[in-house]
């Protein structure tokens, strides 16, 4: 509202000076300083809005903070693949893949309960959780690679076509 009043004064201000100068000039310099006023005033907006656009990180959180808040859940092995962005200026999103025992996903709905919890402190309810219940090989990559997996040979053996 203050760059409103200012720009609006200098408007005033520039009628006036044309009136008694006759410098056309400083209408195309009011209307330059006037634009970069409303950018200096909207900036703000303009990074925050981007920032949803671009589903980046929400300001003011720490990804290292959320996950180590995770892991300190009871039943939670690990965390990764976490990824977290905003869909509005206070509403949330988060997908991640957390490490859990092997158990009937009826005793796991109780970890996922808890993990919910904790991320209402963030202010996160949006949330896509992928229990895993084998570690991946390559902690930083994605899961296509098991500890456990094991490659058996099959026989090869001849078919008629």
């Amino acid at each position: 509202m203050l760059g409103d009043a200012v720009s609006s004064v200098g408007i005033i201000a520039g009628a006036i000076a044309i009136h008694f100068t006759g410098l056309a000039v400083i209408d195309p310099a009011l209307s330059v300083l006037i634009g970069v006023l409303i950018v200096w005033t909207a900036w703000d907006i303009i990074q925050e809005s981007l920032n949803v656009l671009l589903e980046g990180l929400p300001r003011g959180m720490e990804l290292k903070e959320v996950t180590g808040a995770m892991r300190q859940i009871d039943g939670v092995i690990d965390v990764h693949d976490l990824h977290i962005w905003s869909l509005g200026s206070s509403t949330h999103a988060l997908s991640c893949h957390v490490l859990i025992e092997d158990m009937p996903p009826s005793e796991s709905n109780a970890i996922l309960h808890r993990i919910n919890d904790v991320l209402c402190k963030y202010e996160i309810n949006h949330t896509t959780v992928q229990f895993e219940h084998t570690k991946c090989a390559m902690s930083d990559a994605p899961c296509n690679i098991l500890v456990t997996a094991q490659h058996h040979e099959h026989e090869h053996h001849e078919h008629q076509h």
